[in-house]
């Protein structure tokens, strides 16, 4: 099961594109994530768009999104972006990156014109954020941002070879797998990944395949937990993103022989 804990002692800041339901879809944001700061991005207008019943409905959901920020003693705060100005966009993400370095950022996406919440979505990418959409029922649907470029994985046949044997391994729920039943099964299916020279297959080492683990842990593909009652052995947990990775490249390979 996937955790938060690694989250909990950083700040949540949450980009909310603008929209008259901007209030309304919060009450469900609050259910599902931690809030400690709010920031509205909108759209600038000239004066003459300024009285339309749009803007005027938008005016009003970001009142009360304050109100209610500031009943739950939160930091809200309002900044305007031309939508067509991807720079101005960008360098406001950034300028709040740079101000909030030891904090995570979530990008609600729900809200808006079509470009505001993609020039959003990208800097999400950018500056490794979580984008989410709220639906209609309050449900939250996240947009996964891979953290490993599938080059890197189909450069190394080892990447793959780790997800798949914690795959298998997950059928049994809750259940994780030691380091070392890992170096076993992996020692099996190992493929060097670069040319061999002489012809003679190098000797796998522990050493290189703790660097891959961590490489996937890193890239939240996979997680590890102390076992019980120990602090000495650890144990191995597929992650949703690496249970995503595996099925791509598993599709990947069974095209690839297709063809």
């Amino acid at each position: 099961m996937e955790t938060e804990s690694s989250n909990r002692l950083r700040p949540q800041i949450h980009i909310i594109s603008e929209g008259k339901g901007m209030n309304d879809t919060f009450k469900h944001v609050l259910k599902h994530y931690r809030v400690d700061s709010i920031v509205i991005v909108r759209e600038k207008h000239d004066e003459s768009r300024s009285d339309s019943k749009e803007e005027k409905d938008i005016d009003t959901a970001s009142k009360e999104l304050f109100a209610t920020a500031k009943v739950l003693d939160l930091f809200i705060k309002e900044i305007r972006v031309s939508p067509n100005d991807i720079n101005a966009i960008r360098n406001e993400i950034m300028k709040l990156k740079e101000e909030h370095k030891d904090s995570d950022f979530l990008f609600n996406l729900t809200h808006g014109k079509k470009v505001i919440p993609l020039h959003l979505f990208t800097m999400a990418v950018w500056i490794d954020g979580r984008p989410y959409y709220v639906e209609k029922d309050g449900k939250i649907l996240e947009f996964n941002i891979p953290r490993m470029h599938a080059d890197e994985m189909n450069d190394n046949e080892n990447l793959y070879s780790i997800l798949a044997i914690l795959h298998g391994n997950a059928r049994e729920p809750g259940k994780g797998m030691r380091f070392g039943d890992l170096f076993y099964k992996l020692s099996e299916k190992y493929v060097p990944p670069r040319p061999v020279k002489g012809g003679r297959l190098p000797k796998l080492s522990k050493g290189t395949v703790s660097k891959w683990v961590r490489r996937l842990i890193e890239s939240n593909l996979i997680r590890e937990e102390f076992e019980d009652g120990s602090y000495k052995n650890k144990l191995l947990y597929m992650m949703n993103d690496g249970e995503f990775a595996y099925e791509f490249f598993r599709r990947q390979k069974q095209d690839s022989i297709r063809k």
